[in-house]
């Protein structure tokens, strides 16, 4: 409710509608918007609001406008329309994005952690770390998936929790890491909290 009233209080929305979808333990939100006029880089400006009001679990990983929010012939919300619309833009997103990045094994390499880091998350443009539901522990998890994959070392203080996807293939792309011997010595990697 508090993230709907949110959206609310932006001049550009005329009516909002947020859900929970969970993907294991992690759970996000994704948010459907009613502009009062069409308008090109909503989402961008969306986002930028509420990152002004909002902290970063209760930011919407996916944001969807919409002409009209769905509602059940009760007047209520329409939840199962959400969800389905929600999963069906989600995957839509990461299919195109992977079919897109062709033979390029860094972009795929990137999508692939981030997706499967994230529980399948929101790939879209602007959509950071953090606002997709990750924390510190995720972004570790990402960076050995990453090392895995691509088979060499690659220093955490490179990653951060603001970057979207597009800063990650950046970084992939920018930092050679450490390969072969020096990169892996058989051993697995502890760590004590």
């Amino acid at each position: 409710a508090e993230v709907e009233a949110a959206l609310r209080d932006l001049a550009e929305i005329r009516d909002a509608a947020v859900i929970a979808r969970r993907s294991g333990k992690a759970v996000t939100l994704a948010a459907f918007v009613v502009p009062r006029q069409s308008m090109p880089g909503l989402r961008p400006r969306i986002r930028a609001a509420l990152r002004a009001v909002l902290p970063a679990p209760m930011r919407p990983a996916r944001i969807h406008v919409v002409e009209a929010i769905p509602l059940l012939p009760s007047g209520k919300l329409d939840q199962r329309a959400l969800e389905t619309m929600d999963q069906t833009a989600e995957v839509a997103l990461g299919a195109s994005r992977e079919k897109s990045c062709g033979g390029d094994s860094i972009q795929q390499s990137a999508y692939r952690a981030w997706r499967g880091v994230l529980g399948n998350r929101s790939l879209e443009e602007g959509i950071s770390f953090d606002e997709a539901g990750g924390d510190s522990l995720k972004l570790l998890q990402l960076v050995l998936s990453l090392e895995t994959a691509l088979g060499r070392r690659l220093p955490l203080e490179l990653f951060s929790l603001d970057m979207d996807p597009n800063d990650l293939i950046g970084i992939l792309r920018s930092e050679p890491g450490q390969r072969g011997a020096d990169a892996v010595d058989g051993r697995p990697t502890v760590f004590m909290f």
